[in-house]
């Protein structure tokens, strides 16, 4: 199963994420839900470090599990960007079960 946690501040503000695991719908190469959050995740990084003025720090590990959080002010562009990121997991999850995709929101 897919882990993704989206954090968000006091003011219910996006200010990054965590995912990890694998979703096991399929085989390895093959799993088109590991390849929906991994190019969801993956385009969101892309694009607040192109769109934005957001500092940010982030990583990814061999087992493919992503850390990125928002390191500076909170500005409209990447909550955007961030609340699409939420809209697509969900979707993704409601659609195939969360035995594949789980989403929890935890308040940082």
């Amino acid at each position: 199963m897919i882990k993704a946690t989206l954090y968000l501040n006091h003011d219910e503000k996006y200010v990054g994420f965590d995912i990890k695991g694998h979703a096991r719908y399929a085989e390895s190469g093959k799993d088109i839900i590991c390849s929906a959050v991994s190019t969801l995740s993956i385009t969101t990084v892309n694009a607040i470090e192109t769109f934005t003025d957001a500092s940010f720090d982030g990583e990814m590990d061999e087992s493919g599990s992503i850390h990125f959080r928002i390191t500076s002010d909170l500005d409209d562009k990447s909550q955007l960007l961030l609340s699409t990121l939420a809209l697509g997991l969900t979707d993704i999850s409601n659609e195939y079960g969360e035995q594949y995709l789980k989403v929890h929101y935890k308040e940082v």
